[in-house]
């Protein structure tokens, strides 16, 4: 038979561990990309243009998500912590791309981009360079 205090430390325990795995599982989910962004991601590792034109021709295929800019922006991309720019071309972003307050080391170019909602950067601090070549909003 389980004594009093086993019984606590078996419960203790279990909910630790159901509260770690929710919370790796939440997590995991966060952190998939689609297959553009997977494909983005490549590139910049590689220390290439990414231009989703030669990932696609199709408009629909060249879709980034405004979470996944916000991440590769602030290094929140594990495989990219040691990358400094890019240049990114031929992208559409269709939510809106807002950020306060970050401090962003990582020179960025968008070529031939289109903004389909709003771009907000207040207060973020672009140490290196940010760009916008023939891109829309």
């Amino acid at each position: 038979m389980m004594s009093y205090k086993s019984f606590i430390f078996f419960i203790l325990t279990f909910m630790i561990f159901l509260s770690y795995h929710q919370k790796t599982s939440y997590a995991s989910s966060i952190l998939s990309f689609s297959e553009a962004e997977s494909w983005v991601i490549e590139r910049i590792q590689n220390g290439e243009i990414a231009d989703l034109n030669k990932f696609s021709p199709k408009g629909n295929d060249r879709i980034l998500s405004a979470t996944f800019l916000e991440r590769l922006l602030t290094r929140k991309i594990g495989e990219l912590e040691n990358t400094f720019s890019s240049e990114i071309r031929n992208v559409t972003f269709t939510e809106p791309i807002i950020m306060f307050y970050e401090e962003i080391d990582f020179a960025i170019l968008f070529s031939n981009c289109q903004f389909n909602e709003t771009v907000n950067f207040s207060r973020c601090h672009f140490k290196k360079f940010l760009g916008f070549e023939n891109s829309s909003f």
